[in-house]
């Protein structure tokens, strides 16, 4: 009987790290100083030592890669545990990220994630064989599996070895909640409808690493959503009686306008003082200074700021300074960094990366107040006008301000639109005012914006628009003006504006927006402006009406008060050339405009 053949070893074939970092799209420093890792020679042959290490610093059996191989040093079975321990972004975080492999854990570490990786979909009870300590740190976390799938070979032999690592990896965690994401459902495919990346490092490298980021990152987001998604089969209904909730007192930063663990909105058109007042509070709650008319009886905090309409140098800073801030005290975040790298200024989304704020603020907890000026910047893919996307993310900003103990300060402009309630024209959809329990309007006084005076009013006012958690006595309006100081910058002095409180008042918001007496709308002096500006402007024939909104509102005129007079004077409008055109009644709208 003839022997069979020997197969004959496949020869491995050298990788350098240098040819690694450029072949994961990867820094190189960020893989040395992070990771470890390093050119070695091995038999011979060049390859890329990956250390693993425990989170207590136990050094374990690395793995070796080549440009066509992964191998383990002989006999270190007792010695194979999960990747990345020791690089864990968070051990306190509620969430771990679980993928194949050494390059897909560095990719997401270096994208801001805590991830540990699994050297083998065969590997996960062996891992965990000789690391039990790992079960106790996943207990109670989110744990989403990204999964890829199953390769040709499995296919043909109708086998799938990575849903049996999800199905081990659920029976050792039975006190985690385990999800599954997979990248490959919302991959692009190829001219055989097979998808162009089927796991994170693939994902990576088909968007160009960093220089489509938030590519990757929205990608991946989609991924894990769906995931959560497809894993709500487990949660059930969690109640408790009235009678065993101890009460609690309300907390507040600034009593009865800023309560701790919650939300509050100053809203306002721009240039009435809501960014400039935001910076006062951030002053007295670094100074400890007295808030007006109410004691602070809170110990100087630290506050971060998030203001993606101010340059730092420019405004912010200068604004703190004017406002004799303990600035030392004030972070201004700028962004994220990856592996030592600032990536885009402001790319903060507050849906995606709450697990980076959270670390953020457990390095820093003497943080007790968070500004996000204006929020709209960083909400990543949710429409501002849509309730149903909104909501959640407020309730999830919500929860996050209760867990990390700090106030979240929302900067928010108003619509243009007069003709609804003062309290609905906070931009987007209503419920960025129905989820905060504290809601502040920043305005001209009403009173000295209709005295007929060719001044610059001085006098502003911040009304209560809601504050659910006091009685009505409580909630006071107050009085303010501009105060311009001298800061000193770079050898000359610049006024900067500060906020001067004056007197406490009653007025309401309905009192000071003039809703709800009589039909909304302009005053009859405005329109009748407007009539006048528009017999004048379309005298000589139609005007687009883009061109008219512009125009006229140069020479004061805002939208809708013109609308308002353009259909009292019956003003033709008719669509020609891709633009609606206005004209005067006796005049024909579709001839030669002007």
């Amino acid at each position: 009987m003839r022997k069979p053949v020997p197969k004959e070893t496949t020869a491995k074939e050298p990788l350098t790290l240098e040819q690694y970092s450029k072949e994961k799209q990867l820094p190189l420093d960020y893989l040395v100083k992070t990771w470890g890792l390093k050119t070695v020679l091995r038999d011979g042959v060049s390859c890329v030592e990956q250390p693993y290490t425990r989170m207590d610093a136990t050094v374990c059996a690395p793995r070796y890669r080549y440009a066509n191989a992964k191998q383990s040093p002989c006999n270190s079975g007792d010695r194979i545990i999960l990747y990345g321990q020791k690089q864990l972004r968070s051990t306190n975080s509620g969430q771990c990220i679980f993928v194949e492999g050494e390059s897909d854990t560095q990719t997401l570490h270096h994208a801001g994630y805590n991830v540990l990786g699994i050297p083998g979909t065969s590997m996960w009870d062996k891992c965990v064989a000789n690391d039990l300590g790992i079960l106790d740190f996943l207990v109670g976390k989110t744990v989403i599996v990204i999964q890829e799938p199953p390769s040709l070979a499995e296919k043909a032999k109708g086998l799938d070895s990575a849903a049996k690592m999800v199905v081990n990896i659920k029976a050792s965690l039975p006190l985690s909640i385990v999800v599954v994401a997979r990248l490959w459902e919302f991959a692009p495919r190829d001219s055989d409808g097979e998808p162009l990346y089927k796991d994170v490092s693939g994902l990576w490298t088909y968007h160009d690493g960093s220089q489509g980021f938030s590519r990757f990152m929205e990608a991946l987001f989609i991924a894990s959503r769906a995931a959560g998604k497809r894993g709500t089969d487990s949660r059930q209904i969690h109640s408790v009686l009235a009678s065993d909730i101890e009460m609690e007192l309300t907390e507040w930063l600034w009593k009865d306008h800023i309560p701790l663990k919650h939300m509050t909105v100053f809203a306002g058109m721009p240039q009435k003082g809501k960014s400039t007042a935001a910076i006062d509070v951030i002053s007295r709650l670094t100074t400890g200074h007295n808030f007006p008319f109410m004691e602070n009886t809170l110990d100087p905090c630290e506050v971060a700021i998030l203001a993606s309409e101010d340059n730092p140098a420019t405004t912010t800073v200068p604004r703190l300074f004017a406002a004799k801030a303990d600035m030392s005290k004030v972070h201004v975040v700028k962004g994220s960094v990856i592996g030592g790298e600032v990536q885009d200024v402001w790319g903060i989304d507050l849906e995606r990366d709450q697990e980076l704020l959270k670390t953020f603020l457990q390095e820093h907890p003497n943080i007790k107040l968070v500004v996000i000026d204006p929020v709209t910047s960083y909400i990543g893919n949710v429409d501002p006008n849509k309730p149903r996307e909104v909501r959640p993310f407020l309730n999830k900003l919500v929860a996050f301000a209760t867990e990390m103990n700090i106030s979240l300060l929302l900067i928010m402009h108003l619509s243009k639109n007069p003709d609804v309630s003062a309290l609905h024209r906070v931009g987007g959809a209503a419920t960025w005012i129905e989820v905060p329990r504290s809601v502040w309007f920043f305005d001209v006084k009403k009173q000295e914006e209709e005295e007929d005076s060719d001044d610059v009013p001085v006098s502003y006012v911040m009304v209560n628009g809601k504050l659910n958690l006091v009685a009505d006595d409580r909630k006071k309006s107050l009085e303010y003006k501009f105060a311009g100081v001298d800061v000193p910058i770079q050898g000359k002095l610049e006024s900067i504006g500060t906020i001067r409180w004056g007197d406490e008042s009653s007025v309401t918001l309905e009192q000071q927006y003039d809703k709800g007496r009589g039909k909304p709308g302009p005053k009859a002096d405005r329109k009748d402006a407007a009539k006048k500006w528009l017999e004048t402007y379309l005298a000589d024939g139609p005007r687009a009406s883009k061109e008219t909104f512009t125009n006229a509102e140069a020479d004061g005129h805002n939208e809708w008060t013109l609308r308002d007079a353009q259909k009292e004077m019956g003003i033709k409008h008719e669509r020609k050339d891709g633009a609606v055109w206005w004209a005067l009644p006796e005049r024909n709208v579709l001839g030669e405009p002007h």
